[in-house]
């Protein structure tokens, strides 16, 4: 199995007064669009919320949180949390919780999203026009694994046709240093089996075949 990357940025940013959240608001909206602007800007609001609170504090379909969700979660702006368990003692008094995930936005990593430009510069003072390449496609897609961080890497430099032309082996080899400098970190990424996936995955939909009988189909949204 291969390993996802994500960009290293632990840095404290405090927030004091609800100008931070309004900036990041505005920001990532511009970046990913109203519905993203929406659920973060509710998720900043509330603390931890499930997707059913979200969907009805955003007024929002499912699909719609189900996307921007997904969205924010590969950026690492959403941190996706497992309900505790309920007690032993109280299983037999109360019902058990009908959603296991609970949401968070991360203020720090919006905000932090600010000072890309800065980090792209300083990645190619050390790393070259290679290093810079590579970072910019992480920074844009969040978490990738090193196949596709270096495969997507060659593939827009192709595409873009001003005369770049990556070896992808010299591409790897600069990628496990930026590795080794502690500038990317290895993540888990939304795969098969991940909770979040479970919960957000679209519900099969009751078909009538020709028979009358009832058949599940998995949606394609």
């Amino acid at each position: 199995t291969q390993s996802t990357w994500g960009i290293q940025l632990s840095t404290a940013i405090m927030a004091s007064s609800s100008y931070p959240s309004q900036l990041a608001c505005l920001f990532l909206q511009d970046h990913f669009g109203e519905p993203v602007q929406n659920v973060i800007a509710t998720l900043l609001q509330r603390g931890k919320l499930t997707l059913g609170d979200l969907m009805r504090y955003c007024k929002a379909p499912f699909a719609t949180v189900r996307n921007a969700l997904l969205v924010l979660i590969q950026h690492n702006l959403v941190i996706a949390h497992s309900q505790d368990p309920v007690p032993l003692q109280q299983q037999q008094t109360m019902p058990p919780p009908s959603q296991s995930v609970l949401y968070e936005a991360s203020l720090d990593e919006c905000l932090l999203r600010l000072r890309f430009p800065r980090f792209v510069a300083h990645i190619r003072g050390i790393f070259g026009e290679e290093g810079q390449a590579l970072f910019e496609e992480l920074l844009e897609h969040g978490k990738l694994t090193t196949q596709q961080i270096v495969d997507q890497t060659v593939q827009r430099a192709k595409a873009a046709a001003i005369g770049l032309d990556y070896e992808p082996s010299s591409l790897r080899d600069v990628f496990l240093r930026i590795i080794r400098g502690n500038y990317v970190y290895r993540t888990d990424s939304i795969g098969a089996g991940s909770p979040v996936v479970e919960e957000v995955a679209p519900a099969p939909k009751k078909r009538k075949t020709q028979t009358g009988t009832a058949t599940s189909s998995s949606s394609s949204s």
